[in-house]
């Protein structure tokens, strides 16, 4: 059994083909803002706005989606730009926390991370990524795996 972000959509046939799988929980994916960024002040900011400033993308397993989120939010494309590149989340924290740019994050990478100077919003509309559980069609999921599941269907409730 693996635990990833739901990748299943842009091959559809080859997962239905080969996996099991089942959703875990969803994560918003949530606006990270210098707490003195004029955005910071509204409820919650859209792609558009965040697409007008500085971007910190963390490389840590997220930036297909974020790019998909910003291909499918933007009239045009080519005002995404990813200006700084970052491996850790922490790292990510400081430079927003700097003013250095902003950042798209999802809510679970910012668990027992210091968030001081910086502040997050929801994004408008509401993006989440989703975390499936996924396993080979071709053998069983066996006990342990089964209990997982049933553990995580109710922790996730």
């Amino acid at each position: 059994m693996g635990i990833t972000t739901d990748i299943t959509q842009p091959n559809l046939t080859y997962w239905r083909e080969h996996f099991d799988w089942q959703l875990l929980m969803k994560d918003e994916i949530v606006a990270v803002l210098p707490a003195s960024h004029s955005l910071s002040k509204q409820a919650s900011v859209t792609v558009a706005e965040l697409a007008e400033h500085p971007l910190v993308m963390s490389s840590g397993g997220c930036e297909a989606l974020i790019q998909q989120i910003f291909a499918h939010s933007l009239e045009e494309v080519d005002t995404f730009q990813v200006d700084f590149w970052v491996r850790d989340t922490r790292t990510l924290l400081q430079m927003v926390a700097g003013d250095v740019g902003v950042s798209l994050v999802p809510t679970l990478a910012l668990n027992n991370k210091s968030t001081a100077n910086v502040v997050t919003r929801p994004l408008s509309p509401r993006r989440d990524r989703n975390l499936i559980a996924f396993w080979p069609k071709r053998q069983a999921l066996n006990p342990v795996g089964k209990q997982f599941l049933r553990a995580s269907s109710r922790y996730s409730q």
